[in-house]
């Protein structure tokens, strides 16, 4: 039986609550979080890497929040309901190009302001608005996806 969440959960779980809107977490940040004040040697061994994204992933599903990054970077938690935590994450993790046509990842009409847009909404309970914003970012991942298929022409040469 559960004895509820550990001292871990409940650090990073503090540490989410008490983020202002722009502000995202990294692993690395969390872990120092979880464990200030109680290593002595070397604060980033793997088991406490682990033990904190366990507890990351757990606090971030019931918080609403989203993990970003994964497969050889780094994991950030940002919170997808505000623009400056959820943009300023995706730019910690990386990728953000800029196109001719296409706005910008991050300005407004960009897809990841869009992700936050689609967030609020579906929370609102607003359906159609969903809708309208999944339309438009498929229009936009559309262009991007054309846009990469010319870039990868002229690399290849065909």
């Amino acid at each position: 039986m559960s004895r509820g969440p550990g001292r871990v959960m409940r650090a990073i779980e503090a540490a989410f609550k008490r983020a202002t809107p722009d502000q995202s977490f990294s692993t690395s940040e969390l872990v120092v979080i979880a464990y200030i004040g109680r290593v002595r040697a070397n604060p980033r061994t793997r088991a406490k890497r682990v033990a904190v994204l366990r507890a990351a992933d757990r606090v971030a599903a019931r918080m609403g929040w989203h993990g970003l990054g994964g497969f050889g970077t780094e994991i950030v938690y940002a919170n997808p309901m505000e623009h400056g935590s959820y943009i300023g994450g995706q730019q910690r993790v990386g990728g953000n190009i800029e196109l001719p046509g296409i706005p910008n990842r991050d300005a407004p009409g960009g897809l990841w302001w869009l992700t936050v847009e689609e967030t609020r909404a579906r929370a609102a309970g607003d359906e159609e608005r969903v809708r309208e914003i999944q339309a438009e970012r498929e229009a936009i991942r559309k262009k991007e996806r054309t846009w990469e298929m010319a870039i990868m022409a002229q690399v290849w040469g065909r």
